[in-house]
């Protein structure tokens, strides 16, 4: 529709791809962002700031 108003939604996402790699003498390290350890394991994570 043309001259309508636009809305931009916006929701909550926790990234869940990782975020750097790291490759060095044949060993690739992977890191993830500490928000999808916070999410897939809120238990482990209770009291901890």
């Amino acid at each position: 529709m043309a001259g309508a108003l636009s809305q931009h939604i916006t929701t909550a996402v926790i990234q869940n791809g990782p975020s750097a790699s790291l490759l060095f003498d044949q060993v690739n390290m992977i890191i993830y962002p500490v928000e999808l350890s916070q999410s897939n394991f809120p238990e482990a994570w209770h009291g901890v700031t």
